[in-house]
């Protein structure tokens, strides 16, 4: 017997797929820190150590930008697939209905019958809410790591800032 497929099941699914991309983790407790850098520490970062975060978060941030464009193309090609498949089965069904001479059910009760009949329709619909699961999943890794990025980015820029102020500072008093 086949096991009822839920929502969960989507999720499951995407929290495994973003787990076996190998992003590192993203630790933000100065208390437990993860794997690879804590983002709590940048502030108290050394050069060398901005360095390694603007990497670490550069190259997780192209990765992540990888997969959102593969799940997008995927997702595309399924949902085109499933609207070509459930277009088809309800012109079938309303053939049918006109054949019979039986009045037509509601646009619900027939997306239902469709589904109900053509079960490689109804996977092809869970896969697609999986994978749209999994997309929306590892696009909010993509924005986590672009958010880190970007302030990572900003403490160098000040950093930068202060050390060309203070080297000016020097110059004029010489």
């Amino acid at each position: 017997m086949k096991k009822r497929w839920s929502y969960e099941d989507a999720v499951s699914q995407a929290k495994d797929y973003v787990d076996s991309i190998s992003v590192p983790g993203f630790a933000l407790s100065v208390d437990k820190p993860q794997e690879g850098l804590n983002f709590a520490d940048v502030m108290k970062a050394d050069n060398k150590q901005l360095v390694d975060y603007l990497v670490m978060y550069g190259g997780s941030k192209s990765l992540l930008e990888q997969h959102v464009a593969d799940l997008e193309a995927r997702r595309g090609a399924m949902e085109a697939q499933f609207d070509e498949g459930y277009n088809i089965a309800i012109f079938q069904l309303n053939q049918k209905y006109e054949a019979e001479e039986r009045k037509k059910p509601t646009r619900e009760q027939m997306r239902g019958e469709v589904l109900m009949t053509n079960p490689a329709l109804m996977d092809l619909r869970r896969d697609c809410i999986d994978i749209n699961t999994a997309y929306q999943k590892v696009l909010g890794e993509l924005k986590l790591y672009t958010s880190a990025y970007a302030t990572v980015s900003r403490v160098v820029a000040i950093r930068t800032q202060a050390y060309e102020e203070k080297t000016d500072d020097r110059r004029t008093f010489s």
